[in-house]
């Protein structure tokens, strides 16, 4: 429903329909993210007040920004400008980056915090799309 209609953080903002095939496709690597991020999760949480070990931190990070570069994707095919796209995603992305480049030192729990962050950030933007909470196609 998200990649359909634009829903929790997935931002709808252009003016097309997405093709079911492109939306199954874009489904499908959602899908591996959030498996990845479970993954992730699993491996970073023997690990919660040490250092987190660097594959789980590589998986944690590579999942969310997995699962960014969906919404980006889903938005271009959709049609949107760069103008509502970089708001939103350039943040996201960044943070996630810096995430698993420079989190080695800090523990499993604040890395969480970390990613938390940015998908926060992308739902409070996303949300702000005329339409998007009435069901509606925006104006």
């Amino acid at each position: 429903m998200s990649l359909l209609h634009g829903y929790g953080g997935v931002p709808k903002d252009g003016p097309y329909d997405l093709p079911v095939r492109v939306t199954m496709a874009l489904h499908c690597a959602t899908t591996c993210a959030i498996a990845v991020l479970a993954a992730g999760l699993g491996s970073a949480i023997t690990h919660p007040h040490g250092h987190t070990p660097d594959g789980a931190r590589r998986l944690l990070c590579a999942s969310v920004a997995g699962y960014f570069g969906v919404g980006v994707l889903a938005a271009v095919v959709a049609g949107a400008s760069w103008h509502r796209i970089l708001p939103w995603a350039l943040p996201c992305l960044l943070l996630t980056l810096l995430l698993a480049v420079s989190a080695g030192h800090v523990g499993a729990v604040w890395l969480l915090w970390g990613l938390v962050a940015p998908v926060v950030w992308q739902i409070v933007c996303a949300s702000d799309v005329p339409g998007r909470l009435s069901g509606g196609r925006g104006a």
